[in-house]
């Protein structure tokens, strides 16, 4: 699948050779050219496209291969062309017969569903970088854009593994690293992150189907629990053994004198 930036050169491509083709007219409407409803899936475009070949034209050609088979394209062409043909995306209008029948399991081409990738952005800013990156890899996966998820989740991985080196080095060495999960999201946000919110404000107006939070809260919630317990899990376990840096081990010494000081003073 071709990435975002491939996605737009295509999209440049066939935008002047149809504007040459039009000479001004309105946008081409290239589900009506297959005899399509903008519903259809991918084996019905391919098949008609098949069909068809030989009466279209090869800017049309090539329209259908960069725009109404690449996802995140598809999705741009069709907002821009549903601003211009409304009546054609209502449902209760009679549609042109598909070409031929779906062989997708999913029924068809739909429009996204996605996590509101500002309140991910600012999770990730307030909680944790790995929250808003994963979310934001899941929107750009529903999108077609692999390229940007990857990228993300390499933020994801990279995050955790910045986490537990920082830990074992203030275990075992003593050495606090002085930069804050806040500071790697900042990074994250204004280096990949605000990419898909400009690129949603921008190709569909914030137009698309809202994803539940209930099951991202209750995955937070976990991943927030699973990160004390295994920390002060190990914590405990090596301080026991005695197997943490000296300062350390003083440091919590002190901390638990001072908390058994404070447990006999109550009344």
């Amino acid at each position: 699948m071709p990435n975002h930036a491939h996605a737009v050169a295509a999209h440049c491509r066939f935008h002047y050779n149809a504007a040459i083709k039009l000479k001004g007219n309105p946008m081409i409407n290239l589900y009506q050219r297959l005899n399509l409803p903008p519903t259809a899936s991918r084996a019905e475009i391919e098949a008609a496209l098949a069909q068809y070949h030989s009466e279209l034209s090869d800017a049309e050609i090539r329209g259908v291969q960069e725009w109404l088979l690449v996802n995140e394209v598809r999705y741009r062409y069709d907002a821009r062309l549903r601003q211009e043909q409304p009546s054609f995306f209502i449902p209760s209008q009679k549609q042109p017969a598909p070409a031929a029948p779906s062989h997708s399991g999913h029924g068809g081409y739909y429009t996204p569903k996605l996590y509101n990738p500002t309140v991910a952005a600012v999770l990730g800013i307030l909680l944790s970088p790995i929250i808003g990156a994963w979310l934001h890899a899941i929107n750009w996966r529903e999108l077609g854009n692999e390229d940007a998820a990857r990228q993300n989740m390499y933020v994801v991985y990279g995050t955790i593994v910045f986490g537990i080196l920082s830990t074992l080095l203030y275990f075992f060495a003593a050495i606090e690293i002085p930069i804050m999960g806040w500071s790697i999201a900042l990074g994250w946000f204004f280096s990949i992150g605000k990419n898909q919110i400009d690129f949603l404000r921008r190709e569909a107006g914030n137009d698309y189907m809202r994803k539940k939070w209930s099951k991202v809260v209750k995955w937070i919630i976990f991943g927030i629990l699973a990160y004390f317990f295994v920390y002060y899990f190990a914590l405990y376990f090596l301080y026991t053994s005695g197997s943490l840096h000296p300062s350390v081990m003083e440091f919590i010494r002190k901390m638990l004198e001072e908390a058994a000081r404070g447990a006999a003073a109550q009344p």
